[in-house]
């Protein structure tokens, strides 16, 4: 959701309607998820980009959270998931 919301920028009702009922317990909160996205958006809108933003802390967290929701991976930098079975969406 962290790294989704940095792209997507979406409404908070919108991430409201995706997760209703198919999330019991996010490691970390819907909407501190998208607070926290649109905290880090800037960093990933200015080029280059910033490697902590993609470092690997972030790249655990966004995995750990698809792997807890049987979740897929929106991102525009795919690269940081190879090696790692999850389901990605790339977005340019």
């Amino acid at each position: 959701m962290l790294e989704a919301q940095i792209v997507l920028n979406a409404a908070t009702s919108t991430w409201d309607h995706l997760l209703a009922g198919r999330v019991l317990e996010p490691p970390l909160v819907g909407h501190a998820s998208i607070e926290a996205g649109d905290l880090a958006r800037p960093r990933l809108e200015n080029y280059p980009m910033h490697r902590v933003l993609t470092g690997p802390p972030i790249v655990g967290q966004v995995l750990r959270e698809a792997f807890a929701m049987s979740g897929a991976i929106v991102t525009a930098i795919p690269e940081n998931y190879g090696g790692h079975s999850v389901l990605l969406t790339v977005i340019e």
